[in-house]
């Protein structure tokens, strides 16, 4: 599944836990995750909403297309991937 984040598409996977990882490379990507994984524990419920740090996250996979809810990062402790936990999904458009 791809998702759009901030104008910038990332790829990612279901792992055997079902989170969905998106592997990182670059630094700028560990650092923007990190970030907002720092706004994400503040706030009401220990949570800032993404509209306050992200625009949408938009998501591709081969089937459809969506927006994904109430998104949050939690980058892992090596700092090479992100599980990027969100609530629910509104599927835009299917693929026929």
């Amino acid at each position: 599944m791809k998702v759009k984040i901030n104008e910038k598409w990332f790829e990612g996977r279901y792992n055997d836990e079902r989170k969905f990882i998106i592997p990182l490379s670059e630094e700028q990507d560990v650092i923007f995750f990190y970030k907002w994984q720092k706004k994400s524990n503040f706030g009401l419920n220990g949570q800032i909403p993404k509209s306050d740090y992200v625009k949408d996250v938009e998501y591709k996979t081969i089937c459809e297309s969506g927006t994904l809810n109430n998104c949050y990062p939690i980058l892992n402790l090596n700092e090479d991937a992100v599980h990027l936990s969100f609530d629910s999904y509104k599927t835009i458009e299917s693929y026929e």
